[in-house]
């Protein structure tokens, strides 16, 4: 998966500030989607979508949602 710089992509965790920040993703992952997951490109989010759209690999901090900014 390439890496792509925006400034809508966060590149750190608000929380603890590592740079472990993953895209959430929500639905029934397909084996491609597994497999970024498995590969910890992904955070899978579940099947219903939720308001999150970040995580952080380290301390596990969700953030994102409609009434967050980053």
């Amino acid at each position: 998966m390439q890496s792509i710089e925006s400034p809508c992509v966060p590149t750190r965790c608000p929380v603890c500030g590592a740079p472990d920040v993953r895209p959430i993703v929500c639905g029934l992952p397909g084996p491609d989607l597994a497999e970024a997951a498995s590969r910890g490109e992904v955070v899978l989010g579940g099947c219903m979508p939720g308001d999150r759209r970040w995580a952080c690999v380290r301390c596990k901090h969700e953030w994102g949602g409609a009434l967050e900014n980053g």
